[in-house]
Parts: C-alpha cells; sequence; structure tokens
C-alpha cells in the first residue's frame, strides 16, 4: 500500500460533536475500504484564502492514510457528497516524510 495525506476542509459551524462524528466516519470509511489510518492531525480553525458557501474560516484536518488507488478514488466520491465538507484534497506522502513519521512512532511507542 501507499501512503497519502488528505487534508480536508469542514465547515466550522456544525459544532464540535458533529466535527468529531464527521471524522470518524471518515476513518472508518478508510478502514472498511482496507486502507489505515495512520494519523489524524487536527488543525483547527483557519482563515480561507477566499470565501467558500459564503464562509471566511473552515475546519482543517489532515489524515495520514495507507491504501490502495481503488479506495482513494471511492474515498474522493464520498467526501464529495459530504455537505459538511467544503474541500479536500488528497496527495502522495514523500518517502522522506514516511520514514521520519514510522521512526517517531517507534520511539513513542
Amino acid at each position: 500500500m501507499k501512503e497519502y495525506e488528505n487534508l480536508i476542509i469542514l465547515d466550522p459551524t456544525i459544532g464540535e460533536e458533529a466535527l468529531n462524528n464527521k471524522m470518524e466516519q471518515i476513518k472508518k470509511l478508510i478502514e472498511d475500504g482496507k486502507g489505515k489510518c495512520i494519523n489524524i492531525d487536527k488543525w483547527g480553525i483557519r482563515t480561507l484564502a477566499y470565501p467558500i458557501r459564503k464562509k471566511n474560516e473552515g475546519y482543517y484536518v489532515l489524515f495520514m492514510l495507507s491504501a490502495e488507488p481503488p479506495l482513494l478514488t471511492e474515498l474522493t466520491r464520498e467526501l464529495g457528497l459530504m455537505k459538511e465538507v467544503f474541500r479536500h484534497c488528497i496527495m502522495k506522502k514523500e518517502e522522506k516524510k514516511v520514514k521520519k513519521i514510522k521512526k517517531e512512532e517507534k520511539k513513542n511507542a
């Protein structure tokens, strides 16, 4: 499986509990598609470069995952259908970052 980063911008007005539920739903999508969610990094509310759906702020979440390409297609489709998701972008991770994260995980374990 290849390593990817998925940056998602969510609607910040839905509330903390709904945000956590949405992140769990996305994590479940990844795991149900035989992928692995390595890390979830909550960046919090940030100002957007331009308004999206008449909102000037968004809640940023970075998912680090390992998956096969068919899962990415399904994940992109599902994220596009979620009304709480403003934008999302899936990028392949660089090998240096992958090695660094795995090294840190071993130290913390």
